[in-house]
């Protein structure tokens, strides 16, 4: 059985707390959005830049994709975890290095 790549861990809590959209920045807190539009920490721990770059590359199969994310410093692309539940997803880099906003999109394709 394939390893669950580690993003699914704030993702999972971001939903059991409530959120539609996860905000994951280097040297910050996990943040998310609730239904109200409330901005809202989700954990306390500081992602390191190099750490949340590993968490995002997991889920940039094929390589192609992290190869345009670092030529162009931004990508789209959808996620999905089980549930199921899919996201879409918007990776940039700026000088603190990596960051990802996980919006909840329908888990079916309308």
């Amino acid at each position: 059985m394939a390893k669950e790549p580690l993003i699914q861990y704030p993702l999972k809590r971001m939903i059991e707390a409530g959120g539609n959209t996860l905000h994951l920045t280097a040297d910050q807190p996990a943040y998310y959005r609730d239904d109200s539009g409330a901005l809202r920490v989700l954990e306390d721990r500081v992602y390191q830049p190099d750490k949340l770059e590993a968490m995002l590359k997991e889920i940039c199969m094929p390589s192609i994709r992290w190869d345009a994310f670092c030529a162009n410093h931004q990508l789209e692309l959808t996620h999905e975890i089980p549930g199921p539940v899919r996201f879409h997803v918007v990776l940039s880099r700026n000088y603190r290095g990596c960051s990802g906003v996980f919006r909840r999109i329908p888990a079916q394709i309308p």
